[in-house]
């Protein structure tokens, strides 16, 4: 992700189905993490650490690309890092 994507470009958002914690991860992002090109360039520390993924944060991964979030209209996909929240990790896997 870092060697094909820009700093000036590059977001995270976070991903999961209900009851997983997807929002408490959201607020941790943007409590404790930014991106340095995304702070000097908006003035705000928690830019870069989006609340979901453009495509929603409890919809199916398939959706990418597919779908937008009324909000995330005009975001390049293929510059957000996911961050995904699961319930199961041996199911999931599997």
């Amino acid at each position: 992700f870092r060697s094909t994507v820009s700093r000036d470009d590059a977001m995270s958002g976070t991903a999961g189905i209900f009851n997983t914690g997807t929002h408490l991860l959201s607020s941790l992002m943007a409590m404790n993490c930014f991106i340095p090109g995304k702070t000097n360039r908006w003035g705000k520390p928690t830019y870069g650490m989006e609340w979901q993924v453009p495509w929603g944060k409890h919809s199916p991964a398939t959706w990418r690309y597919k779908h937008s979030t009324e909000g995330a209209k005009r975001v390049n996909q293929t510059a957000v890092l996911p961050i995904v929240v699961i319930k199961d990790p041996y199911h999931w896997m599997g």
